[in-house]
């Protein structure tokens, strides 16, 4: 993350993700599993407190293909939910959602209407 992250000039304190351990061959080994952010509500809670100490501002949307995503809107923290379904739809998600796109321009003229 943090390589395109300085691509897109976003600070590295600025990216969240929970750490991945690959194999000496390169290979998937595991995920952080102590993560906050491996957590159902563990991305509710920071984006939470990221808005509580100004470094998010509003409105606020969240974008995501899962359970753990969805819950940044079903407890209030987002102003609104995009399914984003270009990989995966799971039903739950999409039924939850304010919106739903499968493709970058569907979310990019959701998220960045023409004015």
């Amino acid at each position: 993350l943090l390589p395109l992250a300085a691509h897109l000039g976003i600070p590295a304190s600025d990216v969240h993700g929970v750490e991945l351990r690959f194999a000496a061959d390169g290979r998937y080994a595991d995920y952080d599993r102590k993560s906050p952010l491996a957590s159902q509500r563990g991305k509710a809670t920071l984006v939470a407190a990221l808005l509580a100490t100004g470094g998010l501002d509003r409105p606020l949307v969240a974008v995501g293909d899962g359970s753990t995503d969805l819950v940044i809107r079903t407890e209030g923290v987002a102003d609104a939910f995009i399914a984003f379904t270009g990989f995966v739809a799971r039903d739950a998600v999409v039924r939850g959602a304010d919106f739903q796109c499968h493709t970058n321009e569907g979310l990019r003229a959701l998220l960045l209407p023409s004015t």
